[in-house]
């Protein structure tokens, strides 16, 4: 509702996503990753988050697996309807 940047980056290109990783907070982890932040952004040390996440608990994987099919579902059926919205279009154009 705010607009809040999710994926700014501190003095040491940590994002809130690696913070929450590194600290094991599953919850903040999710909250980032439902509001699209990027698990693909390096730190100062090129890490990122998802390479914090492969060293950490199970549960942390967990999360990360979890988002990661929902963004890839996600994408499939925002591409599925813009194909479909598109054809609609190109329809009304021939039929109309």
């Amino acid at each position: 509702k705010c607009k809040a940047k999710v994926d700014q980056v501190d003095f040491h290109g940590y994002t809130a996503l690696h913070s929450a990783v590194n600290r094991e907070y599953l919850d903040i982890i999710g909250l980032l990753l439902f509001y699209g932040a990027r698990s693909d952004i390096r730190n100062n040390f090129g890490r990122t988050a998802w390479d914090l996440a492969a060293i950490k608990s199970v549960e942390v994987k967990q999360v990360f697996r979890k988002y990661q099919h929902l963004q890839t579902a996600h994408k499939y059926l925002l591409k599925s309807f813009l194909s479909f919205s598109l054809l609609e279009r190109l329809l009304s154009v021939v039929w109309f």
